[in-house]
């Protein structure tokens, strides 16, 4: 879990660097570059909750 926060603490940064120079590239079609990254985000947590249903085993129900 420590690992995942520092991933995500390291990657903010990053990531607002990144989409601020994708902004100003987009500036006339801002509208493609939200729809894109919507898609991405939809397919990278699509893709981690296939990661966890299978590393985390159903709980049985309580009797």
């Amino acid at each position: 879990m420590a690992i995942q926060i520092t991933a995500g603490t390291t990657a903010f940064p990053i990531g607002q660097m990144l989409f601020g120079v994708l902004v100003d590239g987009f500036s006339t079609q801002i509208y493609l570059l939200i729809f894109g990254v919507g898609i991405l985000t939809l397919m990278i947590s699509l893709g981690v909750r296939q990661i966890y249903r299978k590393r985390v085993p159903a709980e049985e129900p309580a009797l």
